[in-house]
């Protein structure tokens, strides 16, 4: 059993991702970003759920934005267009979409 609070706090960088699990062959992944977007992106075969754990996260789905703050989630069907993005530090519970483990940048540049 894990701690996503705890996972999360160690998370240093400007984009940080881990996937604790695979349910139904989709990844399930804690992030962190500060002061990063994701490029526009499609995912071809995977719906992408974010789920703000801490902080405000911009959602771009066409010419719209959704600004999702804790405890609001939004789900981005297959084959949709988006971007990610985030000004201060936001937490995130993602369900579906690429299994990303990685650290990008520090936080203090």
């Amino acid at each position: 059993m894990k701690n996503i609070f705890s996972e999360l706090s160690t998370f240093q960088d400007r984009f940080s991702s881990l996937v604790l699990e695979e349910v139904n062959g989709s990844p399930v992944s804690i992030r962190s970003m500060q002061g990063y977007e994701v490029p526009p992106h499609t995912h071809a075969q995977e719906d992408e759920m974010f789920l703000v754990l801490s902080g405000t996260l911009y959602v771009d789905v066409g010419n719209q934005t959704k600004e999702l703050t804790k405890g609001q989630f939004y789900c981005v069907k297959a084959g949709e267009v988006h971007r990610v993005r985030a000004e201060e530090r936001v937490e995130l519970l993602v369900v579906g979409g690429e299994k990303i483990n990685t650290n990008i940048g520090s936080a203090s540049e």
